[in-house]
């Protein structure tokens, strides 16, 4: 991560075939499974919704997986199927120990962050209130 124009292209890619296609992927190999649940829930992130300087990419990464999912909704809702999205803030998770290039330049690190088991938590009930 770091400034947009400071990303190398191979990076970039790597970022959004991990993080958008990624996903893709998923929904396309489980499909032909989701009967006779109808709801599905995508794990976004809050940077799908808020620009972040420095994070730009993983930001337009989960924008993209946020309009993704919109556009999936509007095309399975003649199925009965739901589409829903979680986009939880900072998760607790060993990101920022290893984003060294986030250090003190970047003025920034997540105060309290969620615990992993609270967005499993969210993503559940977004499932059963969509369902």
């Amino acid at each position: 991560y770091g400034a947009l124009l400071e990303c190398p292209v191979a990076e970039v890619q790597r970022h959004l075939d991990l993080n958008l296609l990624g996903v893709h992927r998923t929904v396309l190999a489980t499909r032909p499974h989701w009967a006779p649940r109808p709801s599905r829930v995508i794990v976004s992130s809050l940077c799908g919704r808020v620009p972040i300087p420095r994070m730009g990419w993983y930001c337009i990464g989960k924008h993209g997986l946020e309009v993704y999912a919109a556009c999936l909704r509007l095309e399975l809702a003649g199925e009965g199927l739901r589409v829903a999205t979680v986009a939880p803030g900072t998760v607790a998770t060993g990101f920022f120990g290893r984003a060294q290039q986030f250090g003190p330049s970047w003025g920034w690190r997540p105060t309290r962050p969620l615990a992993p088991e609270a967005v499993a938590v969210s993503a559940a009930m977004a499932v059963v209130f969509t369902a």
